[in-house]
């Protein structure tokens, strides 16, 4: 058994080694790390970024570098992902970060409707 929806502490959840340690006790295959992202730049989600720490597209270098080093120290499939915040006015901006990203796959989500 995989989970393909873990937090790290590149947004709201722990550590890498400590998520990864876990999902190792608790059994799994594999693990995917699916942080948090918004590419919005409308004020109200540029606070939300700040905040909350959904900024992956400023950090996911610096996360894929701890996760290739846990790829290395672990028995265990790693996958470097991205839960995407989805509003249709932001389309052009997260295909091209998600072009340039390149992460194992991707998961959209609609955190807030109509704002």
């Amino acid at each position: 058994m995989r989970d393909f929806h873990v937090h790290s502490n590149y947004s709201d959840g722990d550590f890498l080694r400590s998520m990864v340690r876990a999902a190792e006790s608790a059994g799994l295959e594999g693990v995917g790390f699916a942080d948090h992202c918004n590419v919005a730049s409308r004020e109200r989600h540029a606070s939300m970024r700040s905040v909350y720490g959904f900024n992956l597209d400023l950090t996911y270098e610096r996360r894929r570098r701890g996760i290739d080093r846990l790829r290395e120290d672990f028995d265990l499939e790693i996958y470097d992902a991205v839960e995407m915040d989805y509003d249709p006015r932001d389309e052009a901006a997260i295909d091209a970060f998600l072009s340039e990203a390149r992460f194992d796959y991707a998961i959209g989500s609609v955190h807030d409707v109509d704002g």
